[in-house]
């Protein structure tokens, strides 16, 4: 049985969600890979799947997109799968229209966010995701708010629909950690926002006025914009000890084993690393964005707050540190909801028993 999974981006499908790439392989499952990178057009053979790279040349718009949508239909012909789980996003959208006028091709798709239809302006792209939808057998949203927003964009697709709630994580590869005894605050994102490290260095100030021993560490790429933080800004930060910056790291279990508080105040549509932290068994302070309100439950395993209400955070953060025994059992919860909710092996099962049930009802039809 092949199964070719489209992507629009390879990279992407690298950490938690190529999970789901080895739970179809150790199914039986013969995987073809397809993804947009701006490199040649060439297949790579693994010894478990084959992965072809489309180079667009950078081409962003119309021209690259049928471009691509030239090469999956390539493939599709050529390698014959016998179902296509298409990442539906903006650079496979061509594909997926491709595929939506081939009445006998069996595909579904994985909705990891709506910022494209979200805009007053984007009523093209609601047409076409409510087009590609239509005919898919399965929907998968990866975030809670997007699957409740299916409705409002008149997808009509609940019927068929399943919610991930988040890629998950490896929780065999995730180690629990008890928590220390001194205070840490950490915050880490593959990529910082300024509007992050901008309310995470005032809250700091805050908290530090009261309680100067808590530290207040920072990990990550820095992505910089002058009008919210100066470069000025941070630095000074950095220099008059509110906020200690490591820079970007491959891995942040020493980190988290550390710190007895994770906080992530994002601004963008990134997962960050809060399931880490979860998995860690740390309490966690997150921004009201709607990733995250799928990662955390308020009150139980953490709080949800504003992104640039320094105060609020503050609040939150002496809440924990004056009262051990509601931050040991937000700890303790956060383990336990990363375990029930966001384990990458029983989110990539759900998916392959989901086209594995629909590829049975198709068969018998």
């Amino acid at each position: 049985m092949k199964i070719m999974v489209i992507v629009d981006k390879w990279s992407s499908y690298k950490k938690e969600k190529k999970c789901l790439i080895e739970e179809l392989l150790d199914s039986g499952y013969e995987v073809i890979l397809l993804s947009v990178e701006r490199e040649p057009f060439f297949d790579s053979y693994n010894k478990r799947y084959k992965l072809f790279y489309v180079s667009t040349n950078g081409q962003k718009y119309v021209s690259g997109y049928f471009k691509f949508m030239v090469y999956c239909l390539m493939a599709y012909k050529v390698l014959k799968p016998d179902k296509i789980l298409l990442h539906l996003s903006k650079g496979t959208l061509a594909a997926g229209i491709m595929f939506r006028l081939f009445k006998n091709t069996m595909y579904s798709v994985i909705i990891e966010s709506l910022q494209q239809v979200k805009s007053k302006r984007s009523i093209m792209y609601r047409l076409m995701y409510r087009y590609i939808i239509g005919r898919s057998k399965t929907v998968f949203f990866v975030y809670n708010d997007d699957y409740e927003m299916a409705d409002r964009f008149k997808f009509n697709c609940k019927d068929r629909a399943v919610l991930l709630r988040s890629w998950g994580v490896n929780i065999e590869k995730a180690y629990v950690y008890p928590l220390p005894k001194t205070d840490l605050v950490y915050m880490s994102m593959p990529v910082l926002c300024s509007h992050g490290i901008k309310c995470f260095i005032e809250t700091a100030k805050i908290v530090r006025e009261k309680y100067p021993k808590v530290r207040f560490l920072l990990s990550g790429t820095l992505a910089e914009e002058s009008t919210v933080l100066s470069e000025g800004e941070f630095n000074e930060a950095c220099e008059s000890k509110h906020i200690y910056y490591i820079g970007d790291t491959p891995d942040i279990r020493p980190y988290l084993e550390v710190c007895s508080i994770f906080v992530q105040i994002n601004v963008s549509v990134r997962e960050g690393h809060i399931i880490e932290a979860e998995a860690a068994g740390r309490p966690i302070l997150a921004s009201d964005h709607p990733v995250n309100r799928s990662l955390v439950i308020e009150g139980y395993n953490g709080f949800i707050l504003p992104a640039n209400d320094a105060k609020k955070w503050a609040d939150k953060i002496f809440l924990l540190l004056e009262n051990k025994e509601l931050k040991a059992n937000m700890a303790d919860c956060s383990r336990e909801l990363c375990g029930r909710m966001h384990d990458s092996r029983i989110i990539s099962k759900l998916i392959k028993d989901k086209l594995e049930q629909k590829l049975e009802i198709t068969w018998r039809m």
